[in-house]
């Protein structure tokens, strides 16, 4: 009976040599990596960041408790405008977010340090320093949750590309070795078929199949080669052993017969 014919694809998982991975692939995706390292260098100064006083006591706690409540409903309002955004638009939403969450802070912390200091607004300048004062320490709470979405949206856009790539390659990787899997097998099924022997007589043994097919020891062994040398890339390893050692006794075998007859230790090669 001839081998059972068995791919490379079926190799068990995880038996594929592990490779690095570039610095440059590293330095690509800083957006996938980046944002979990600046949370684990920021989370040690959570606590003074958060409790930075950039505006007066005079709203609190009332101003923290809506700002707290706002920049909550502001990260969903972001989430939910960008989830299904290209990522061209969230890019440009991260920006402006970004720039509207520096000019906030620092104006902010611009009114913290003068007034009071330096500048003592009277008349109708206080309701518009105070009014102007309130609305940027609200939209630091505002844009800086959506700019956290914003930030972690793009990332796992970046993560979900990347794996997407991956697979993409891996399945078209995959579809080209089961052609050639395919071929393979279409190839073996053609080469058994031409090496089994020919009913000559109703009455043929198989000492006689022996002698026709030891009689062609030279082109089985031809035939082989060509086969091992198309396909051997894609066979698992025992099979091509096994086509290797046909292949021998073959070589083995065209030396044992003389003047068109078998030797009687050419017929056990033929068993082989």
């Amino acid at each position: 009976m001839p081998p059972s014919l068995t791919f490379r694809s079926e190799l068990p998982a995880g038996s594929e040599t592990l490779m690095p991975i570039p610095f440059t692939r590293i330095v690509k995706e800083w957006n996938v990596w980046g944002i979990p390292v600046l949370v684990e260098l920021l989370a040690p100064w959570q606590d003074k960041i958060t409790g930075l006083a950039i505006i007066s006591d005079y709203w609190q706690p009332q101003l923290n408790v809506f700002c707290s409540a706002f920049g909550a409903l502001a990260a969903m309002f972001v989430f939910a405008f960008l989830h299904d955004q290209p990522q061209i638009n969230r890019r440009s939403w991260a920006y402006w977010l970004m720039i509207l969450f520096l000019a906030s802070f620092l104006t902010t912390l611009g009114f913290h340090q003068l007034v009071g200091v330096y500048l003592f607004p009277q008349d109708i300048w206080l309701p518009v320093v105070r009014t102007i004062w309130v609305v940027s320490y609200i939209l630091v709470f505002a844009s800086s949750g959506g700019l956290i979405i914003a930030l972690l949206l793009l990332g796992m856009n970046q993560e979900l590309k990347s794996h997407k790539a991956h697979h993409k390659a891996q399945l078209k990787k995959s579809v080209i070795l089961f052609q050639s899997e395919l071929e393979a097998a279409k190839a073996f099924i053609n080469l058994h078929q031409q090496l089994l022997p020919r009913n000559r007589s109703p009455d043929m043994d198989w000492d006689v199949a022996c002698e026709d097919f030891a009689l062609n020891f030279e082109q089985v062994e031809n035939m082989l080669v060509s086969y091992i040398q198309k396909n051997g890339a894609v066979l698992k390893d025992e099979t091509l052993e096994r086509l290797k050692n046909a292949k021998y006794w073959a070589s083995e075998g065209k030396l044992t017969f003389a003047n068109s007859g078998v030797s009687e230790e050419g017929i056990p090669v033929v068993s082989k």
